[in-house]
């Protein structure tokens, strides 16, 4: 038998189980599983998002709506970057008739624990008081007239976890961080270096 026939007969075998289950949830998913792999290649779509068999394994609430097959399946990929502490959950659509797959995210399940959120009231705090000050300190760079002081935001807060936890702590950090500084009298300036503020003239 040739490899297209084998695909051909995957796929019924497949059409057969499905069209003799009652409509609603799939109990037996390691049956559908055994079925669903080897007919899976011969479905359009079936490459979408990287998609392909072996990750059939992970799938979830398997339903059947004939002649549509849906379920969900958690894909990793954020996660084995590094940048995220969730997997996206993705709704994969099956039409059993026409052999075709789609896709489309669903939300996201959180895999790992969020790093503990940072209050910066009391960074901003601290080094609006250094400036105000004008204390040498190493999250502080001064200019030789010492008019004008850049804030280190990198030394202030580290580039150390998750890259979407520490942007989101510089951003919030920036935000309070102007505030602060603006109403001890100091002003932003712009087209310089970032983060960058002038002491207000006597």
């Amino acid at each position: 038998m040739s490899g297209a026939d084998q695909s051909v007969t995957t796929l019924e075998v497949l059409r057969r189980h499905l069209n003799a289950c009652p409509p609603g949830p799939i109990e037996d998913r390691a049956e559908l599983l055994g079925l669903l792999s080897p007919a899976w290649p011969s479905l359009d779509g079936c490459d979408l998002e990287a998609m392909h068999s072996g990750k059939l394994s992970r799938l979830e609430d398997p339903r059947w709506a004939p002649p549509i097959l849906t379920f969900r399946i958690e894909r990793h990929g954020p996660i084995v970057a590094g940048g995220s502490t969730r997997a996206e959950m993705q709704t994969w659509t099956v039409d059993i008739d026409d052999a075709t797959a789609s896709v489309s995210v669903s939300g996201r399940r959180q895999m790992r624990p969020m790093a503990p959120r940072l209050d910066v009231e009391p960074l901003v705090r601290e080094i609006v008081s250094l400036a105000n000050a004008g204390v040498e300190d190493d999250r502080l760079k001064w200019s030789p007239d010492r008019k004008r002081v850049t804030i280190r935001i990198g030394r202030v807060i580290p580039d150390v976890g998750y890259p979407e936890t520490v942007q989101g702590r510089r951003k919030r950090f920036t935000l309070r961080l102007r505030e602060a500084m603006t109403a001890s009298g100091w002003q932003e300036v712009i087209g310089t270096t970032p983060h960058t503020f002038e002491r207000p003239t006597a």
